[in-house]
């Protein structure tokens, strides 16, 4: 029986009192929240005599009056009594004034004539009339409040994965996997209060962190919390039963309102997706606010499905420092004495959730000594333990470990559960009874009692473990077997590494040696590929193989000698991997000080056959080979031996390249902080970065690095590169600097400058001060060096007044100290002050924030522009004089001053000294700046001149100051841009320089049709080049327009440019513009004739054809405002009118039908329904419905989207009732059978995806 049956026949069965606490309870979910049950008998489900029913107050004073009853019979007469009693003071003390509404509840139906006299009745009074019928409340129930339908009739509409805080906290606690939430909040009021704020200001908040890391107890806290303050927010969980929650969505968040859902472990979660898409689907009146918590190593995938939708804030949480978990400890239970205090902290690495289960098992067991997480598993999940040995079945444990393995099976795959067979040995009915078994045990999640899924990825760990390590109950080498293997090959990756970094390491290394050695032996003659493919994930057991192939493969490698440029070194950073068993070298890092050895030298060998791989080996050993710590402590023999086989290839003189990887390296090495590896309880890691503490190992490390710099700093050829290094080191961030490492450098720096470095030299003298800054920043004194005062000197102080700090100074503050350093300046103090930037050293060597200095020396010229204009001048031509390099100074700005203060004259003698390639664009900028009255008869020659022969990048774009020369020469523009047309055949960019003719905010594109009056086809033709370059050229269509009303002939000669370049893929226009003309219809008449022309023509233009048709319907403005509204309405009397006159022509149909997916669902269905109407004709209409659906795309589930699409053909299916539409019918009930087909298989993908 339906569902909706069964709700409605136990809403007739109830009595008069349970009805009304039913209404009551949904009127409350309704929002009233003041509901006073007048007629109820508290406590029972009888009822009393009293008006009203029930009294609702409401907050503007009024009331809200409801009645109910049970009869079938003669309910109008006694509805039409109470309304009257109702409104009767007499009855009720209240008079009708202050009655808002009165609601009507019954279990039987009213006509519609007698709801409206009942109506009238209240209307006389002005007074409201709502009424629910037993139809209407049983939908309302059934598809808002299931929750009702549980409570009043006892009937299971929902999954029950959503549900009330409370309820989520009650069934976690019963999860036989699950460590309390029933505990105090310890630790994390930080995070709590920003979770708070995040939840109030974003509304999308994920919390990520290893498993057991207590992100579950921090969102409940935040939860609790956010609904505290803002009580208009319905507030749901959702708690994983692993079964499809789809349609629960739908019934829970269709109406009105805020929403606060909290969903935990969502890479858990089959149907996450579902929750995100409500932030794409919601309506105007609905506010969403999702909070997710995520362990980390899936928190990529989970971001990257929400992102489609939402942008996510994310909260990450780190692990509980030692004592913070004894707190912890001490706090939830009665463990004080010291040594299980230390044991459990040193067992539980941090993690809250892993210190609870050691103080549960040293609880239940006080002599249990805990010694690894291999006992401490073992104890925890004894229980599981026991319960899969009393089903007394052997392959019990080998149908888990499988599971675990898969982590989701779909025994509805015939050709996996083949595989599985050949695994186990097990049939397929024998599986499918265990996996049904460990399901009621709660091990297992069942799908539609196809899929299964393993529970908890923490137990499927340990269960692969127990399987295939400890009990052995599957042989380890099965996995390594073919087909397994390597089609599976990620997957036993995943496999392996929490099992040994959680469990007996060398029990685990041992048990997977052996078979791993027999593997490999039988792949090297059966299947060449595969033996790299096993030592990809085996690498830790078989090293010493993987040089040896690897030393064979340098060896075979023919020698390119090919010239590198070795400058580049450093700045290619593009992703690059390497050949075959090569790219293992890198996990040499891992192991001892000879592999590391090894791998580097075969790395450099490799260099020396093939140098172009020169870069990206160079970041390979800088980035795989950095600090690292292992144990807690930091290891430097990795960086120690990398730097010294690197320097031996230097020392043999063999090839030069080595040298700079060398310095490439250094200035990696010579950091003072790296990132901590935390090890985590599941495949995850956890990166901190921190400070490295001050070790011999490493001041040896940093002492090699140094001496060795400064050494090859003798060859010329390297200075640049060191000395930029040295300016780099000292722009390091102070928060992540060891003081006492860069006090133990500074003697070694600061002799080398000594010896080294000039204070003639302004970079030397940059380089320097900037170190000597970083020290002072540290608090690091350096005054036993002498001499070092030299490095300041009057070159270096014009740097510094003129360089801009960053952060520490605004323009106006930095003009003040530019005025008071140079107010006393002659002009041969400005010469020395050019010439100290006029060798470009500084640019050159790769000055990190060359802008700051060209924007001080712009303050420099303007203020000495405003204090003395004749030495302005002088100084703007010996500056014209030089090579300009990092005082490259804005042209536009010096030009319209220069201009502005009537020295029109001087200005050009000024430019034409000038010898940089910037001359052009000081011309260009001249030209646009002279004043009118200043303009002679060969100035426009010359700017037409200069508009053909200038590189384009040092012009300027077209705009209003073209209508000065326009009004002394008329036809000054048309010259001009025909110059300029000339430069499209060479140089097609240069074509935005006349963008802003047809830019509608333009005074010249107010003329622009007067003035090509006789040159409106050249005109016609530039505007359609530019468009093909500016995707953003005359937005609004307002130059498009005045095209279409001097010119019938622009449409057809637009779309064929459209058409035959492609250009529409890259146009950005709105075209709205066209349905706002009067004559819209005739121009999208000609339109349409003319793309459909093509459409014809069949091929490639069939599909340019449809795709620039499109254009022309698809809205950019909000598809809800009034414009958008009225233009919607003008394309469908377009298009129906279309559709009437070419109802016969099936091509033309096909044409007009590929735009219909640019309307919403409803407006489609009215074409639809028209074509039904006035064609009978089966293959027409399918033909039609093809491309309604055939270029969807959806992010997350496409669940939404299927039932999306099954919406649309049922509502279609009541407009094929008649016989002449039978084939229509069953086409479209076929359609909606296959979509049904497709929903339950996504479904089951959805279930099946991955943690």
């Amino acid at each position: 029986m339906p569902k909706i049956n069964q709700i409605q026949n136990a809403i007739s069965e109830l009595e008069g009192g349970a009805f009304q606490k039913l209404m009551d309870d949904f009127l409350f979910k309704k929002g009233y929240s003041q509901i006073n049950s007048i007629g109820s008998v508290i406590g029972s489900n009888k009822t009393r005599i009293g008006t009203p029913d029930t009294l609702i107050p409401l907050d503007n004073g009024k009331y809200v009056f409801v009645e109910y009853t049970t009869k079938e019979n003669d309910i109008f007469n006694k509805f039409s009594d109470d309304i009257d009693k109702c409104l009767n003071k007499l009855k009720t003390g209240i008079t009708t004034d202050k009655i808002e509404k009165i609601i009507l509840c019954y279990t039987s139906q009213l006509s519609p004539e007698e709801i409206e006299k009942l109506s009238q009745k209240c209307q006389k009074v002005n007074v409201k009339l709502k009424s629910y019928d037993i139809h209407e409340i049983a939908f309302k129930l059934r598809h808002y409040y299931p929750s009702l339908v549980k409570d009043h009739l006892n009937i299971e509409v929902d999954t029950g994965q959503i549900i009330a805080l409370d309820d989520f906290i009650s069934l976690y606690e019963k999860a036989r996997l699950a460590t309390t939430l029933k505990t105090s909040f310890h630790f994390r009021e930080f995070e709590k209060d920003r979770l708070l704020k995040s939840l109030l200001e974003n509304n999308l908040v994920v919390i990520s962190g290893q498993a057991g890391v207590g992100k579950t107890r921090l969102a409940i806290e935040g939860f609790r919390n956010f609904i505290a303050i803002n009580s208009s927010y319905k507030a749901y969980c959702i708690f994983n039963r692993g079964v499809d929650f789809f349609e629960d969505t739908r019934c829970y968040f269709a109406e009105a309102g805020d929403y606060l859902i909290f969903v935990d472990d969502a890479n858990r979660i089959s149907g996450f997706q579902y929750l995100t898409q409500l932030f794409q689907t919601k309506r105007t009146d609905q506010n969403f606010k999702i909070l997710v918590t995520v362990r980390d190593y899936a928190l990529e995938k989970v971001q990257k499905i929400c992102d489609n939708f939402e942008v996510a804030d994310v909260i990450k949480l780190s692990s509980l420092e030692n004592n913070e978990i004894k707190e912890l400890i001490k706090a939830e239970s009665n463990i004080t004495d010291y040594v299980h205090l230390e044991k459990i902290v040193n067992i539980s690495y941090g993690n809250p959730r892993m210190a609870m289960m050691a103080t549960i098992v040293a609880k239940n067991n006080p002599t249990f000594e805990f010694t690894d997480t291999t006992e401490l598993y073992d104890k925890y999940y004894s229980s599981i333990k026991n319960d899969l040995d009393n089903l007394k079945n052997e392959n019990v444990l080998k149908v888990i470990g499988v599971i675990s393995f898969f982590r989701s099976i779909d025994q509805s795959d015939t050709e996996l559960m083949t595989l599985i067979k050949s695994l186990v040995n097990i049939s397929t009915e024998d599986f499918r009874e265990i996996a049904r078994q460990l399901h009621k045990l709660e091990l297992v999640d069942l799908f539609e009692n196809d899929v299964v899924k393993i529970s908890d990825q923490i137990l499927a760990t340990y269960i692969l473990y127990l399987v295939f390590f400890k009990e052995k109950v599957l042989n380890f080498s099965v996995l390594l077997s073919r087909p397994f293997f390597p089609r599976f090959k990620q997957r036993l990756i995943e496999t392996i590494n929490p099992i040994l970094n959680n469990f007996d390491f060398e029990n685990s290394k041992k048990t997977m040696s052996s078979a791993v050695d027999s593997t490999y032996k039988s792949l090297q003659q059966d299947a060449p590929d595969t033996p790299f493919q096993l030592l990809d994930v085996f690498w830790f057991l078989k090293f010493t193989e993987i040089l040896s192939l690897s030393k064979r493969i340098i060896d075979e490698m023919p020698t390119d000698n090919e010239q590198v440029d070795i400058n580049e070194l450093g700045t290619k950073t593009s992703y690059f991997e390497l050949n075959s068993y090569l790219s293992l070298l890198n996990k040499s890092q891992y192991l001892g000080i000879n592999e590391i050895r090894m791998s580097v030298e075969l790395l450099l060998k490799y260099i020396e056959k093939q140098p172009k791989q020169l870069f990206h080996i160079a970041n390979l050993l800088a980035n795989d080979y950095s600090f690292k710590y292992n144990n807690g402590k930091p290891n430097y023999v990795v960086q120690q031996t990398v730097i010294d086989e690197v320097i031996k290839y230097c020392n043999s003189g063999k090839n030069d390249c080595f040298f700079r990887l060398f310095i490439v390296l250094a200035e990696k090495y010579l950091n003072t902080y790296c990132n901590i590896v935390k090890p985590t309880r599941d495949d995850a890691v956890n990166f901190l970065t921190i400070i490295l503490p001050k070790t011999k190992k490493l001041i040896e490390l940093r002492t090699t690095i140094w001496s060795h710099l400064f050494f090859f700093y003798k060859n010329e050829e390297l200075q640049k590169d060191i000395s930029l290094l040295l300016f780099r080191y000292s722009q390091s961030r102070i928060e992540t600097t060891a003081n006492n490492i860069i006090e133990e450098d500074q003697n070694s720096v600061l002799t080398f400058f000594q010896k080294n470095f000039s204070p003639s030299n302004l970079w030397h003298c940059v380089v320097v001060q900037n170190y000597l800054n970083f020290l002072k920043e540290l608090n690091i004194s350096h005054s036993n060096f002498e001499g070092l005062s030299q490095f300041n000197s009057n070159d270096y102080k014009y740097y510094e007044v003129i360089k801009r700090e960053e952060y520490k100074s605004n323009r106006i503050t930095q003009k003040k100290k530019i005025t008071t350093f140079f107010q006393a300046f002659t002009i041969e103090d400005y010469k020395r002050f050019l010439k100290a930037f006029s060798d470009t050293a500084l640019y050159q060597a790769g000055e990190r924030y060359p802008y700051k200095i060209k924007q001080g020396f712009s303050i420099v010229l303007e203020e000495l522009y405003e204090r003395n204009f004749s030495l302005y001048i002088c100084v703007l031509k010996e500056l014209s004089q030089t090579d300009w390099g990092i005082l490259n100074i804005d042209a536009n700005s010096s030009v319209n001053q220069l201009v502005s203060s009537d020295c029109a004259m001087t200005t050009f003698e000024v430019i034409q000294t000038i010898k940089s390639p910037q001359k052009d664009n000081w011309l260009a900028c001249y030209y646009i700046h002279l004043p009118q009255k200043d303009i002679k008869p060969n100035d426009l020659n010359n700017l037409i001149t200069l508009y053909t022969t200038a590189e384009y990048k040092y012009l300027t774009v077209f705009s209003d100051y073209l209508l000065k020369y326009e009004s002394i020469e008329k036809g000054f523009i048309i010259r001009i841009t025909e110059a300029v047309s000339k430069k499209l055949e060479v140089e097609p960019i240069a074509g935005l320089l006349l963008s802003l003719l047809f830019n509608e905010h333009t005074e010249i594109n107010k003329t622009l049709i007067p003035l090509f009056v006789d040159h409106i086809e050249f005109i016609e033709d530039i505007y359609i080049k530019v468009d093909m370059i500016d995707q953003n050229m005359d937005y609004g269509g307002i130059t498009f327009s005045k095209f279409i009303d001097n010119d019938k002939f622009f449409i057809d000669k637009y779309l064929k440019n459209q058409l035959t370049t492609n250009s529409f893929s890259r146009n950005n226009r709105d075209y709205s513009f066209i349905w706002k003309r009067n004559d819209y219809i005739d121009v999208m008449k000609e339109i349409t004739i003319n793309l459909f022309e093509h459409y014809q023509q069949g091929k490639h233009l069939s599909y340019t054809s449809v795709q620039c048709y499109k254009y022309f319907f698809t809205l950019k403005q909000d598809a809800n405002s009034q414009t958008s509204k009225e233009i919607i309405d003008y394309q469908k009397k377009f298009l129906e009118e279309e559709i009437r006159s070419g109802i016969n022509n099936d091509d033309y149909m096909n044409f007009l039908f590929s735009v219909i997916p640019t309307f919403d669902s409803k407006h489609q269905l009215l074409f639809y329904q028209q074509v039904l109407q006035l064609n009978c004709n089966a293959r027409l209409f399918e033909a039609l419905l093809t491309p309604l659906f055939l270029t969807k795309s959806w992010s997350g589930s496409e669940v939404p989207l299927l039932q999306e699409e099954k919406s649309f053909y049922e509502s279609l299916l009541p407009s094929c009732n008649s016989i002449a539409l039978l084939e229509h019918k069953q086409f479209i009930e076929n359609k909606i059978e296959k979509i049904n087909k497709d929903i339950q298989i996504e479904k089951k993908r959805d279930f099946t995806e991955d943690y």
